[in-house]
């Protein structure tokens, strides 16, 4: 009796963890149901002991929970359920836009914090962030290309700002802008765009993925329907410039940018 008292003792002790990580608007308590599986066992599930009589920690069991924590909370190139302004849920696949959080400082955290018996709330060190941290990192401030209807538009603070026809990349010509989650990662004025057989000057330059954009395009006079699938851009999304300019002025650089068939 008084061994089995001894044990559930040394359990309560180490289980009684008082980390709780953030991410964003939401927390994740790393409590005893996460810490039991910390302790080391032999190969028969036998606890071990230090020379004083501790549990033993197993380091890869607390990395493993690192690893478990990052794929749920990391989100660059995850698949996105996105409710759409034409009244869907789209799947987002792709993209460059999201948090990733740095597996390696986590987890040399985690394992001193634990030992340490720290009682702290902390936030994970990122090898990339995005405007929100948490699940849902879109948030309600956005760029929305619906490369089906092929309409543009911006929410700010939930409200919609900007509303627009725009011509997309051409898929007759396997040139189709790619849909992913991505964000808006320079702002620049008076750019000329260049590549295989076009020089293409613009007022206007807000890149998202790549060689992919927003700009102005001075050569055309019609936007939206069905002009992308026969006369659409190198897979860049030409706006009409009074929509640009306003888009210029209002958007963050970091702003994510929504883009879908």
């Amino acid at each position: 009796m008084k061994e089995e008292l001894a044990l559930w003792e040394k359990l309560s002790a180490y289980q009684d963890c008082g980390i709780v990580y953030r991410f964003g608007d939401e927390i994740y308590a790393v409590d005893a149901k996460v810490v039991c599986d910390f302790i080391k066992t032999d190969e028969e599930g036998n606890f071990l002991y230090d020379e004083w009589g501790n549990l033993c920690t197993d380091e890869e069991k607390v990395y493993a929970f690192v690893d478990r924590l990052a794929d749920e909370y990391d989100t660059v190139g995850k698949a996105r359920q996105f409710h759409a302004t034409r009244g869907e849920i789209v799947t987002v696949e792709g993209g460059i836009y999201g948090n990733k959080i740095d597996r390696k400082a986590e987890k040399e955290y985690l394992l001193e914090a634990f030992l340490d018996k720290r009682r702290e709330e902390h936030e994970p060190v990122y090898e990339q962030m995005a405007l929100k941290q948490g699940k849902d990192d879109i948030g309600d401030t956005y760029i929305e290309v619906d490369m089906t209807e092929q309409m543009m538009y911006f929410y700010e603070n939930g409200e919609q700002k900007i509303a627009t026809p725009v011509v997309t990349g051409n898929t007759g010509l396997r040139r189709g802008t790619p849909q992913g989650t991505n964000y808006v990662y320079s702002k620049e004025r008076n750019r000329v765009l260049r590549g295989p057989g076009y020089a293409s000057p613009v007022k206007y330059w807000m890149p998202v993925k790549g060689g992919v954009g927003i700009h102005d395009s001075s050569w055309r006079s019609r936007y939206g329907g069905t002009i992308y699938k026969t006369d659409g851009s190198h897979g860049c999304i030409n706006t009409p410039l009074d929509e640009v300019v306003k888009l210029y002025d209002m958007v963050e650089i970091g702003t994510p940018c929504v883009m879908f068939y």
